[in-house]
């Protein structure tokens, strides 16, 4: 279980909504979380410190956290709030979509040095929707339940990345660097 989560025990996929003081339960943890997560910053700032490095979020960015990385909160407006999306990093690894998930948790660290990326207002309110949807669907009954969660999941990670992909079109990165590290990544 994830401190601050209440979550089914076999749940694979977990959504909530976040506000500060929710969000600072987070350095309670004694140890890293098996999990990728996604957090998008809906209103206000917040500050972290992810594997040593410090990381300041306003609303709209993405910060993506992968199994086995420290992050200790370290400071935030009142007025901060996310949305955060937990995904087993079993389950994902096993999954037919772990390409997808290792091209869009790493992106902003392989190609902008960051972990985290900017997002358009138009972007961020639709990502904010697809995690809305999984909420949604977490807390209600449903006979296929684990597979619309499946399947919202993997929708997320191909909508990430074709913004990140709208970022290399751009000419803002290259997408040769972005192949042999995920190529690497996938090796490992």
């Amino acid at each position: 279980a994830v401190v601050g989560f209440d979550c089914e025990p076999d749940c694979k996929i977990f959504c909530r909504e976040n506000r500060l003081d929710e969000t600072f339960l987070t350095n309670n943890m004694n140890d890293t979380l098996a999990c990728y997560t996604f957090t998008i910053v809906t209103h206000g700032h917040l500050s972290l410190i992810h594997n040593g490095s410090e990381v300041h979020l306003s609303a709209g960015d993405l910060y993506c956290y992968i199994p086995g990385a420290t992050c200790t909160i370290v400071s935030g407006t009142d007025d901060y709030r996310s949305i955060c999306l937990l995904a087993d990093e079993n389950l994902t690894l096993s999954s037919p979509i772990v390409r997808l998930m290792i091209h869009a948790t790493y992106f902003s660290i392989m190609i902008l040095d960051e972990h985290k990326l900017a997002l358009s207002p138009t972007d961020a309110d639709h990502l904010v929707s697809i995690m809305r949807q999984i909420l949604d669907y977490q807390q209600k009954p449903h006979q296929f339940k684990r597979d619309v969660l499946n399947t919202l999941y993997t929708l997320f990670l191909l909508d990430l990345m074709d913004i990140q992909e709208r970022s290399i079109r751009q000419g803002r990165y290259s997408v040769r660097i972005e192949q042999l590290f995920t190529d690497f990544i996938q090796l490992a």
